[in-house]
């Protein structure tokens, strides 16, 4: 039985500092929510130079090791609990089926309250014959 050490893997290389081109950075935290989305989808992160202090952004190591998409928003936000994933998953499919009932409804009632209705038909007949090919269709009372 031979016990061996484990060699600490190299870190990946840091960028650049596009003002002072030295490669002394450190990674910054991200501020807000729209940086954190924005980012996250851009593949990117924000770095901050030990040098002379400018914070700018660069590929992210995740991106820049694995270089995978991610295919729901909650691996946009990083969520990485399965069951926040879940959660958070289900009621962004349960808001869009909500306002996709609302705009259906919103144009049933359009189509029902506008004046393009189709006439209906007399009292006394019980169906409307069928509209000759090419005539103009009857105005709307």
């Amino acid at each position: 039985m031979s016990l061996s050490a484990e060699v600490p893997s190299a870190a990946p290389p840091s960028p650049r500092c596009p003002a002072c081109g030295r490669e002394h950075t450190n990674r910054s935290r991200r501020s807000g929510y729209r940086e954190t989305i924005v980012l996250r989808m851009l593949g990117r992160a924000p770095w901050r130079c030990r040098d002379c202090g400018l914070r700018f952004t660069a590929p992210s190591e995740a991106e820049i090791e694995s270089g995978r998409r991610h295919r729901t928003l909650a691996g946009y936000l990083g969520i990485r609990d399965p069951k926040e994933r879940h959660r958070l998953n289900q009621r962004v499919l349960g808001l869009i089926a909500a306002i996709s009932a609302l705009f259906l409804a919103l144009g049933l009632l359009r189509y029902c309250a506008s004046d393009t209705r189709p006439p209906e038909p007399p009292s006394g007949s019980t169906s409307a014959p069928p509209p000759r090919a090419g005539a103009e269709p009857p105005a709307c009372v």
